[in-house]
């Protein structure tokens, strides 16, 4: 009896393991920019943690994407800023494909920006 209990035991250990070894809660995340004018400043969180930044300009046809794999705990951030004195700005991040969060802006050197702190 005493064996069996044990084995129960580790039994349920080994299973609770593998189920938690397997469930690393990872989410693929994408950052995305559309806007109508043609020079932009992008800042967003990286996958380290830290920050990254670029300059974007009309040759890269109005559309900007970024996609990494975060956890949970981890925070999201996201802003493009018009460097034009015309124009309209879109940013988003999505999760596993849908949309979680959203700005729009639309002037001279606008700022649009969108975070989010994943649960």
């Amino acid at each position: 009896m005493k064996v069996l209990k044990s084995l129960l035991v580790l039994m349920i250990i080994v299973f609770l393991f593998n189920f938690s070894a397997c469930d690393t809660s990872e989410n693929i995340f994408e950052y995305r920019v559309n806007c109508t004018t043609g020079s932009i400043f992008i800042t967003y969180v990286n996958s380290d943690g830290g920050t990254s930044q670029i300059y974007a300009n009309s040759s890269w046809s109005y559309k900007w994407s970024k996609f990494y794999i975060f956890y949970s705990g981890q925070f999201l951030y996201i802003s493009a800023q018009n460097q034009q004195d015309s124009g309209a700005l879109i940013v988003q991040i999505f999760k596993n494909g849908e949309l979680c969060k959203e700005s729009q802006s639309s002037g001279a050197y606008v700022v649009a920006v969108a975070s989010v702190l994943i649960n």
